[in-house]
């Protein structure tokens, strides 16, 4: 079972995108579910999969966005998290 990080990873490279921020929280949540998180309130999803890249030397922070806190209650400055390695799209199963 890959971490939070290496899952994060692989969604976004699915995605066909290089990074992964705030308001994709559905590439949040699916990063967590292939990593075999178990929290249900999104809350705890969201600081798990932040705490993981902080954490890992794989990625790192390449920007914010202002949007609201996860309290709901005021704006502030989420963190833009872009592999340290960019990410290769999925193989395609066509042919040139």
């Amino acid at each position: 079972m890959p971490t939070i990080a290496e899952a994060a990873r692989e969604v976004i490279a699915e995605q066909g995108t290089d990074k992964l921020w705030f308001g994709a929280m559905d590439d949040w949540h699916e990063a967590y579910a292939r990593a075999g998180g178990r929290a249900s309130h999104p809350k705890r999803v969201w600081h798990a999969v932040q705490s993981a890249l902080n954490r890992s030397p794989a990625w790192r922070v390449s920007g914010t966005i202002r949007s609201i806190s996860w309290s709901g209650e005021r704006e502030i400055a989420h963190k833009i998290y872009t592999p340290v390695t960019p990410t290769k799209p999925p193989a395609s199963s066509e042919q040139p």
